[in-house]
């Protein structure tokens, strides 16, 4: 049986242009020399590690390898530079297998040992911080530096970020924050809103319902809305609604709102960014 004969295009042709022109211009990986330093940059990015390991020659780093891994799920929901964290620990692992445990000098653009010491109890269980801190802290081979630079490991995931300086412990108490805007003090100035919900049996019956009201200064409390909700809502869920009503009402606008509900109060908090 004879094959059927390749319909070449055009569109083929540019592509296989394409592909012969990215061979030719792909970075050429040397050998390493085991008597010499290694250097390992490390970056992250969207739960990704990469790594470029490379060596000096004739007054210029030569890359040796680059190194991706992906991040396990928990890693890549914790805030970017913890994940940075688990993400040279795992680079490391893997180069020594490269530089049969030479020496090795790693570059990465976050305060690790700041991380380890101050952040990590909040995100990290104690097996994770003591596998980190053994590979990151407790080795002779090992030098961590603070690269404020752009690194080659930057440039495998992408156009690298144009801001690469920054506060570790600042940075990830921003990223934690549910809201920039959501606190729980209450403040000194704008409106100041009272939400309610219940739902309760009242001869037999289930009534369901919530209510916002404005404290006003000199004057009473003034009911702003109120109506019935469905009966065959919690009373949970009707003090959610009553909070979100109360939400949508301060929308454009600042002030306070007030909530007897504990459950209510921790779903904001908790939830406010989603």
């Amino acid at each position: 049986m004879d094959p059927e004969p390749i319909k070449w295009t055009d569109d083929d042709e540019e592509k296989l242009k394409e592909l012969e022109n990215r061979l030719s211009t792909a970075p050429v990986l040397s050998l390493s020399d085991l008597r010499k330093e290694f250097d390992l940059f490390v970056t992250t990015e969207k739960g990704v590690a990469y790594g470029v390991v490379t060596q000096e020659w004739g007054g210029c780093r030569k890359p040796i390898a680059d190194i991706s891994k992906l991040l396990d799920p928990v890693a890549r929901g914790w805030p970017t530079c913890i994940q940075a964290v688990a993400a040279t620990a795992i680079l490391i692992e893997e180069t020594q297998k490269l530089t049969l445990y030479g020496k090795i000098k790693v570059h990465i653009p976050h305060d690790l040992k700041t991380l380890l010491s101050q952040k990590a109890q909040q995100w990290l269980t104690d097996s994770r911080i003591l596998k980190y801190k053994i590979v990151l802290m407790n080795s002779d081979n090992l030098e961590l530096t603070i690269s404020r630079s752009l690194n080659p490991a930057q440039f495998l995931s992408g156009e690298p970020l144009s801001e690469i300086e920054h506060d570790c412990l600042e940075l990830v108490d921003f990223q934690t924050k549910t809201r920039e805007d959501l606190d729980d003090i209450p403040l000194p100035y704008g409106k100041k809103l009272f939400t309610d919900g219940s739902s309760r049996v009242i001869e037999g019956k289930r009534i369901s319902g919530y209510a916002v009201v404005e404290a006003v200064e000199g004057r009473d409390l003034q009911i702003t809305e109120k109506g019935k909700l469905p009966s065959n809502w919690s009373a949970q869920c009707c003090e959610v609604y009553a909070l979100k009503r109360g939400l949508d009402l301060l929308e454009g606008s600042q002030g306070t709102i007030y909530t007897d509900s504990k459950y209510a109060f921790g779903i904001v908090h908790t939830f406010g960014k989603i």
